[in-house]
């Protein structure tokens, strides 16, 4: 550890981009918790990384147009950032937002890639992977630990890559159906279900209304039988509709 304010402030410095980098990611896309060991390792490689793009860039710009003396600089620090305080300090704002940038654009780009099996939950699979967003709602069954159901459209749910029952999800405008009761009553708003009262789990990707703008904003009724194709690698599983609830013909 630094035993300096000087060498404090750096080591922090250079540890932004990297705690910067992981946030975005833990945002973004399902992680698994890592180690004490595994996060400090990462964190600090990509804050190294990140920072070292930006010092090759700030030695290009000075090849270039010089404004500070990198000699001076290196063979007297103190006597130089003494009489160059403000310059310094200016150069190494610089230098922090250009490696923090640099973490987080990497941050975005890594979530862009298709992550493997291995490092997702099965909830992401079913929520985010095979969910086209742009023109499928997804409606959610829940057969419930003491015999009840639950169904609505997903409003939420927790993206961590644990399959852990310490986890929930939130479904807009529910369906509740008490144990050993036959009739479904419809409730406003939202429902909080917990991962560890759900026996099984059922999801339906509906059509999305013209008219909605939101999950939140049109639930689709729920078909009462669905077909669902064995999915591909790299998409949704098809869905074929065999209800019974089209309209029915004119009357003659």
């Amino acid at each position: 550890m630094p035993n300096t304010l000087t060498g404090l402030v750096l080591f922090v410095a250079l540890l932004v981009p990297g705690f910067l980098h992981i946030g975005i990611r833990k945002r973004l896309r399902p992680t698994r918790n890592p180690t004490a060991f595994q996060e400090v390792s990462e964190t600090a490689v990509m804050g190294i990384l990140s920072t070292t793009g930006a010092l090759a860039l700030f030695a290009i710009i000075q090849s270039i147009a010089p404004t500070v003396d990198i000699r001076l600089l290196i063979e007297s620090p103190r006597t130089y950032v003494a009489s160059h305080a403000a310059l310094v300090f200016a150069w190494g704002i610089g230098i922090l937002v250009l490696a923090t940038v640099a973490a987080s654009t990497a941050a975005f780009l890594i979530n862009n890639w298709d992550p493997h099996s291995s490092t997702v939950s099965s909830w992401w699979v079913l929520f985010d992977k095979w969910w086209d967003p742009t023109t499928t709602d997804r409606h959610v069954g829940c057969v419930l630990d003491d015999g009840g159901w639950i169904e609505g459209t997903l409003g939420s749910f927790n993206m961590s890559a644990d399959d852990s029952p310490e986890r929930d999800l939130i479904l807009v405008e529910p369906k509740y159906r008490a144990p050993d009761a036959e009739d479904v009553t419809s409730r406003q708003g939202a429902a909080c279900v917990s991962a560890q009262n759900i026996v099984a789990l059922f999801v339906t990707y509906a059509p999305r209304r013209a008219d909605a703008t939101s999950s939140e904003a049109a639930v689709a009724d729920r078909p009462e039988e669905v077909a669902v194709r064995q999915p591909s690698d790299h998409g949704p599983p098809s869905v074929e509709r065999t209800d019974a609830e089209s309209p029915a013909p004119d009357p003659v």
